[in-house]
């Protein structure tokens, strides 16, 4: 018998029958040997050169003794354990008669001699339930106190307590409500207002910006108006200086002139300067007989002078 069959066989002892552990190594003791000799074998195997055709034969020979010994293990080893499966069945099935039996009776038994006790469990596990539904119509937590084995009066003064607290904390919650909702209406309010304050102020600077602009156009406007009037007035005084110096030269040209004429001829200038002068339309009566006599009087002049 190999060494490690007897270790193995010693540690296993101490938890399955001698005889058992003696069967199982009748059974697995000759595949090892065989499998000792074939791996003493594979040792002297050593492959350097593909011209070692005989030890490459030998070697593919000791590798399939080794499967094969293998294979023929692990098919044993499979059969012991559907051995031991099914033992383990048939075990399991006996136990499962007998426990079908007596746990049920055991099951009644056990109520029968606990009666009192569970109708007293079942009691106070009743008078839990309605505490705690008490409780909980309160919003009061429960789980801090032991309901079943509270005395009543206790009891009692918890629920007055909890129901004083509820109360107190409902009315709060009211108040609080009603705060909330007047808060914001008041925000509201006050957002409204704002927003027509904005509004106001925005159309008043539009209004103001609208005259601040009308204010710049007139300006402009009259400045371009003083400009032009100023324009239109150095034109005119230019025109008139230049119409004052062409009247000078024309009347120094004249008196030049003049001065070279004769007495017929400034005689019959002084007519033809009477001639010219031209009197405006009058509307009034007053005016029209002014005119007309200013009109005679310069007939009578050139008269005058034709008979001089």
């Amino acid at each position: 018998m190999s060494n490690e069959i007897i270790e193995y066989k010693n540690q296993i002892s101490a938890e399955i029958a001698i005889q058992e552990a003696d069967h199982l190594v009748g059974i697995f003791n000759p595949y090892l040997e065989e499998a000792k000799g074939w791996v003493e074998q594979a040792k002297t195997i050593n492959i350097v050169d593909e011209n070692q055709v005989d030890d490459i034969l030998k070697a593919r020979e000791l590798r399939l003794n080794l499967k094969k010994v293998r294979t023929s293990v692990e098919n044993r080893r499979k059969e012991l354990k559907e051995d031991s499966l099914r033992r383990g069945k048939a075990i399991d099935g006996f136990a499962n008669i007998l426990k079908m039996l007596i746990e049920p009776v055991e099951d009644h038994l056990e109520k029968q001699e606990k009666f009192v006790e569970l109708q007293i469990k079942a009691r106070k596990e009743q008078i839990e339930a309605e505490r705690k539904a008490e409780l909980d119509k309160v919003e009061a937590d429960s789980s801090f106190y032991d309901l079943k084995e509270m005395p009543q009066a206790t009891f009692e003064q918890l629920l007055a307590t909890a129901q004083q607290t509820y109360t107190l904390k409902k009315e709060a919650e009211r108040k609080a409500e009603a705060e909330r909702i007047a808060k914001e209406q008041a925000e509201a309010e006050e957002r409204i207002k704002v927003k027509a304050e904005a509004e106001r102020l925005a159309q008043e600077a539009r209004k103001m910006e609208e005259e601040q602009a009308k204010i710049r156009a007139e300006r402009e406007q009259l400045e371009r108006e003083k400009r032009q009037r100023e324009e239109a007035e150095a034109k005119e005084k230019a025109r008139i200086e230049a119409e004052r110096k062409a009247e000078e030269k024309r009347l120094r040209d004249e008196e030049k002139k003049k001065a070279k004429m004769s007495d017929e001829d400034k005689v019959k200038s002084i007519i033809d300067t009477l001639k010219a002068i031209r009197f405006p339309e009058m509307k009034s009566d007053e005016a029209k007989a002014l005119i007309a006599d200013l009109e005679m009087d310069i007939t009578k002049m050139i008269n005058k002078i034709n008979n001089y």
